[in-house]
């Protein structure tokens, strides 16, 4: 029996064991109140008269009562009106089958961008789709960025956990997510909101507007939209207790193998070991002293376990994680409208049109110098303090180096913005017994970023360079003696506060970046049921589709020399297309026989010839099967694909300043590292298995539940490791990676690494999706009370998140910092609707787990991490009217109730930020209120 077989099979049993001895749930399934109806299987549920909406499931084909064996949740209207997220990534990072990927905690790229993630298997291997219909990257590394959808349009979201390539196309290897726009509304629709957290940050303003009508005597509709929301994000987390401590990952100097010490300690009271504020001597017979304002010497006081980066204890004069951590703040408006029009009975025209704007920012920390990589100073230093001279004259020292910050420079920071326009036209109708519906798409995203306040190397290393003028006697440049008109300003860096102004404009600018992203979509969808077997019609559905996705980007002259301390984008060209054409079929086998009250077959198949890499096969094959109404069994199997992007083909190298580990030495390194495309990239592959129960007892009205066995096998994974997964894929025994390390051939410490893509891992993830729901009129339960009682849970359990290089396996399953995903996550929801009042629970739980699973012993002092849970309550007041329409209501809602704090994970950079995991909340109880009404 193959590995693989007897996984599943051992996936099957445990599944049979979770129902014999638990209460069943579900893995996202539609809630009873969200069940669609009947017609829902459709991918297209609008008429030819042009009512209804685009209704996107696991499956394109059409037949009344069909449920798509791929696992799915639906989060309707009502879910998204009472949680009030402004922005519908809050709303799916709810759903434990989606991994948070939020960037902006003072990331060089992307702030404020977020992304969706399914499995946890990034943002690239989940498709998103508007209105059915795929949205372009908005963001030259790829991904798309949820801020570009139209929020106050949302009316569903559909959450395809299991493989889609077949159906929808490459991207979908983890599952698929439709944001589902309502483009029937009538009327007018708005609402007000403000929000703010405890602690008077994270303030947030927010409106929509938006109104439907129709038009030509019922022919037409037409529907427009606006909506502005500006969040001040949390600029540092200093007001929170947890921060204050000034917690940090301190690398022990005293550890070895075997010693009985710690390698890294989690300690309080953290110092910086390697630099301050007016400069540190951290090299030779001076080492150990320090400068005070007016550049005035002193000693340094170390602390205990001083290392590379940081110390317990001792001179405090130097950044800490607490002034940095935050959230970035984010500014977005956006436009969009849509109209449909019934040419005849049986052809519908429409089109839809959307602008969104967003611009973040976010001050990601001080230029530095530090440690042994710090400023070498020489004698010849124009600035240097007479007793500092005096000294090295007494110890025949010709320089030493000068670890120091920066503020003088003051503080680098991404700055991005990202507009997204939006356009799509076509027609649907009715032939015969056949569906059909063909669309031109235009997608175009320019992705505009900068570091504000960046520092050009070469200039400082210049002026940091000086001596006296042998005529005048005045400091310069070094420089200037060989070439007079370089315009170098001399910098004295002795002291706090002593870079001048003059020096600031010399070495500091703004670095740019500016791609624009282009996709041309046409696609023809047909759908039908072209004759009938013993047990009922087969349905069909077929399509082809072309599609070109193009980027071209540029950038400054000095990032492209790689002239700046961050980032260094590089300009970019490329672009593929793609010709695809699939099939999928829905066979019913057995209908209203004993033991069989329905057993049907679904099966897809997909084409796709790449102009970058050639042609790939996707296909699926599914099974639901039903002995009984009140029981349906549901399984799949799937190849799925996801081709490589344009920056992972076409990327020029790029550079980056980060923090790594050097496990070989115990030391911290703060070094050039760069990557880049392949363009010999290949298409990634993946193996989906689900298999699943779903119970809708008839016995129990409103009662649903459901659990489900998945398992993703990804072959050929396109990675770059990343700088510090280089590093440690090379310390754990991988050749291949130890090429792209370089190290200074004198002191052996790592002076650069290289990292491009490549099809290098294989990753596997498998574990249980569970569901539970159950809606019910209150006076089921109590025949003297009214309204309605709703409950949903959702809960997942990830039992292998491992990935494979080389002859390395490590299983990430459990690990809730750098890069791993927690066991269990969950959702529980309870609400109670009674005339003009709704009130709402939301309890969240993040289970704990470890730093790495990779550590042994004396790798850390405490490798493991606590869980989290959190309440969130929310609450409806309708004042005026008494239905969904002519209606206004007063809404509220508390997040993060009794303002439960997260885990304390900070890491060894120079400024710890004390929280490293995404997982947990940071911002802590916050507020928001406002008002919502229907015209």
């Amino acid at each position: 029996m193959s590995i693989s077989l007897r996984s599943r099979l051992l996936g099957v049993s445990a599944l049979t064991i979770c129902f014999a001895s638990a209460h069943p749930a579900s893995a996202q399934q539609v809630a009873p109140e969200e069940e669609a109806p009947a017609s829902q299987a459709a991918p297209e549920q609008e008429t030819a008269s042009g009512e209804g909406n685009v209704v996107v499931t696991a499956s394109r084909v059409k037949r009344d009562g069909f449920e798509s064996p791929t696992p799915e949740t639906v989060m309707a209207a009502e879910t998204l009106e009472t949680q009030a997220n402004r922005n519908i990534s809050q709303s799916l990072y709810e759903l434990p089958s989606i991994a948070p990927m939020t960037s902006g905690n003072g990331g060089a790229t992307s702030v404020g961008a977020q992304y969706v993630a399914l499995r946890n298997l990034g943002a690239a291997r989940t498709l998103v789709l508007i209105n059915g219909r795929r949205v372009s990257q908005t963001n030259p590394l790829g991904g798309t960025d949820i801020n570009v959808v139209p929020a106050a349009l949302v009316q569903s979201v559909n959450v395809v956990t299991g493989g889609a390539s077949a159906t929808y196309g490459s991207d979908a290897v983890a599952g698929m997510v439709n944001l589902q726009l309502n483009t029937t509304l009538e009327g007018l629709k708005g609402d007000a909101q403000y929000g703010i957290t405890e602690y008077g940050d994270s303030e947030e303003y927010s409106a929509s507007l938006a109104w439907g009508t129709k038009f030509a005597e019922g022919r037409g509709h037409l529907v427009l939209a606006g909506e502005y929301t500006d969040n001040q994000g949390m600029e540092t987390c200093e007001k929170r207790d947890w921060c204050q401590d000034n917690w940090a990952l301190v690398l022990n100097p005293n550890y070895a193998p075997g010693n009985g010490e710690y390698r890294q300690i989690i300690s309080p009271n953290a110092r910086l070991a390697s630099g301050t504020f007016g400069g540190l001597i951290t090299t030779g017979p001076l080492k150990g002293t320090y400068f005070l304002p007016g550049g005035i010497s002193a000693p340094f006081e170390y602390g205990t376990n001083v290392g590379t980066t940081h110390m317990i204890g001792g001179t405090d004069d130097g950044w800490t994680g607490k002034q940095r951590e935050g959230v970035a703040p984010l500014n977005r408006h956006s436009l969009y409208g849509t109209v449909t029009y019934d040419l005849t009975d049986n052809v519908t025209f429409f089109a839809e049109a959307s602008y969104t704007r967003t611009h973040s920012w976010y001050d990601s920390g001080q230029h530095n110098d530090l440690g042994s990589r710090g400023l070498l100073i020489t004698r010849e230093n124009a600035f240097l303090p007479a007793d500092i001279a005096a000294r090295m004259d007494a110890e025949h020292i010709s320089s030493f180096r000068l670890g120091r910050l920066e503020p003088e420079l003051g503080l680098d920071g991404p700055d991005s913005r990202n507009t997204n326009h939006r356009y799509v036209a076509g027609a649907r109708g009715v032939l015969g017994d056949w569906q059909w519906e063909s669309y031109l798409s235009y997608s175009k995203n320019r992705y505009y970023a900068q570091v504000i306040e960046n520092r050009l190397q070469e200039q400082w290393r210049l002026a940091v360079d000086s001596i006296l003028d042998p005529v005048t006697g005045d400091p310069i440049c070094r420089s200037t003696l060989t070439d007079p008109g370089n315009g170098c300003v001399p910098a004295n860096v002795f002291g706090a506060g002593a870079i001048s102004p003059d020096v600031k404009s010399y070495v500091s600018g703004d670095s740019w970046q500016d791609a624009v992203s282009e996709q041309k979509v046409f696609a023809l969808n047909i759908n039908g049921e072209p004759f009938s077997l013993w047990a009922g019609p087969v349905s069909v559905a077929t399509g082809i589709e072309y599609r070109e996705d193009n980027l071209e980007g540029d950038s400054d002259y000095n990032s492209q020399i790689m002239n700046w301390r961050q980032v260094n984008a590089q300009p970019i060209s490329g672009g593929y297309n793609v010709k695809e054409a699939y099939v999928e079929a829905l066979v019913p086998l057995a209908v209203g026989l004993p033991f069989a009250d329905n057993l049907e077959v679904n099966g897809a198949a997909r084409y796709a010839e790449y102009s970058t890499s050639g042609g790939v096969t996707t296909w699926k094959v599914g099974l639901n099967y039903s002995p009984i109404r009140d029981i349906r069994v549901r399984l799949t199997q799937s190849r799925d694909i996801r081709a490589p992007n344009n920056n992972e083909l076409f990327s020029s190298l790029r550079q980056n300043i980060p923090t790594l580990n050097d496990p070989f030495t115990n030391t911290t390194v703060s070094i050039p590292t760069f990557t880049g495309g392949n363009p010999l990239l290949k298409p990634e592959e993946a193996d989906t298995f689900t298999v699943g129960v779903v119970l809708s007892p008839s016995f129990i009205p409103g009662l649903r539940a459901s659990v489900d066995y998945f398992s993703i096998d990804l072959d050929g994974a396109i990675t770059t490791l990343g700088a510090q997964g280089t590093i440690d894929a090379c310390y754990n025994g991988q050749a291949p990676a130890c090429a792209g390390i370089v190290r200074d051939p004198t002191t052996n410490g790592i002076a650069t690494v290289y990292s491009q893509y490549f099809n290098l891992q294989e990753l596997r993830t498998s574990g249980y999706d569970f569901e539970l729901s159950y809606r019910t009129p209150v006076d089921r339960l109590v025949s003297s009370w009214s309204g309605d009682l709703q409950f949903r849970m959702l809960a997942t359990y990830v039992k292998e998140f491992s990935q494979k290089d080389g002859n390395i396996v490590l299983d990430r399953a459990g690990q809730v910092v750098g890069g791993g995903v927690p066991h269990w996550r969950g959702t529980v929801n309870l609400s109670y609707d009674s005339g003009p009042v709704r009130v709402a629970l939301t309890g969240l739980y993040v289970d704990g787990g470890v730093w790495d699973k990779t550590y042994g012993q004396y790798d850390i002092t405490d490798n493991n991490i606590s869980g989290r849970a959190y309440l969130n309550v929310s609450g409806r007041y309708r004042v005026l009217g008494s239905g969904d329409e002519n209606s206004v209501d007063l809404f509220f809602k508390i997040d993060n109730l009794f303002d439960n704090d997260p885990p304390l994970t900070p890491i060894s950079a120079f400024n710890p930020t004390p929280t490293s995991s995404p997982y947990y909340d940071k911002l802590g109880r916050r507020f928001a209120a406002g008002v919502r009404f229907r015209l």
